[in-house]
């Protein structure tokens, strides 16, 4: 026997342990079978089942009050299982209905075309929130919209006279943190090289990260390669002797492979 079980047969909806389902189309027929003689399909509003309070097993009436019965096996079998056996029945139902959605959800052709989407966020936010590390001793921001750049040029780090000067220090450049720092023209000209070689190592493991996901076959090979498909920021302070700069992790609130299982 349940502990607790609502029947509101004026709601249409049938509680068990207090987890609801709406229950519709309830035939007066049916609802008087599970009656007492002396009540009336039309007047029951409700009934209540408490296995632990004799007081709160009721029938509730809209004309006669509330009439109590007693907390017994052969009153539950008659007057309260078959509303918590139609309960049960929505509830496999909707189980049912969850765990064919969820293998939908998780089928391997699914999830390959979400990591792809989430790979583009990835790249996409990388970029807009992005920074660099440079060699000149600070962050810069490599956003291609951001503002926090050369001072006084309205294209973003583009390689133009307005952006040098023969004089030292002419060009204001603020970094990442807010930072100003008065660069000469080689200085800019490096930066200048820094953002774009950032900018561009980002676009290289976005095809990359998307090819190795295309070439997946099942969910296996597909969780293996989602391990690898981590955006990196470029920190140019710490370059080998090749010239080649290390790479630094971009924090994420979550993995890529909790990213795309999220529903």
């Amino acid at each position: 026997m349940k502990n607790i079980v609502y029947v509101g047969l004026k709601d249409d909806i049938v509680s068990v342990e207090n987890e609801s389902f709406p229950i519709k189309n309830l035939s007066a027929d049916l609802i008087k079978k599970y009656l007492p003689e002396n009540i009336e399909p039309t007047d029951i509003g409700g009934i209540s089942w408490c296995l632990n309070d004799p007081t709160q097993t009721v029938f509730n009436t809209y004309h006669n009050g509330d009439f109590r019965f007693d907390v017994a096996e052969e009153n539950y079998n008659k007057f309260i299982k078959p509303y918590v056996d139609i309960w049960q029945a929505k509830q496999d139902e909707q189980q049912q209905e969850q765990e064919k959605a969820k293998a939908e959800w998780n089928k391997f052709e699914n999830r390959q075309a979400r990591a792809i989407e989430v790979i583009r966020a990835d790249y996409a936010r990388a970029q807009s929130d992005g920074f660099m590390r440079s060699s000149l001793g600070f962050d810069a921001d490599i956003s291609p919209s951001s503002t926090a750049t050369l001072l006084g040029t309205q294209t973003n780090l583009v390689a133009t006279q307005s952006t040098k000067s023969t004089e030292t220090p002419t060009t204001a450049f603020f970094d990442f943190n807010g930072y100003r720092h008065d660069l000469d023209a080689d200085q800019v000209q490096v930066l200048i090289c820094e953002i774009n070689y950032a900018q561009n190592h980002l676009r290289v493991q976005k095809h990359r990260f998307k090819t190795a996901v295309t070439a997946t076959t099942d969910n296996e090979s597909l969780n293996t390669c989602l391990a690898t498909c981590l955006f990196t920021a470029l920190d140019f302070s710490r370059a080998a002797e090749d010239g080649t700069p290390a790479e630094l992790p971009i924090e994420q609130p979550k993995t890529i492979q909790e990213r795309v299982a999220a529903r």
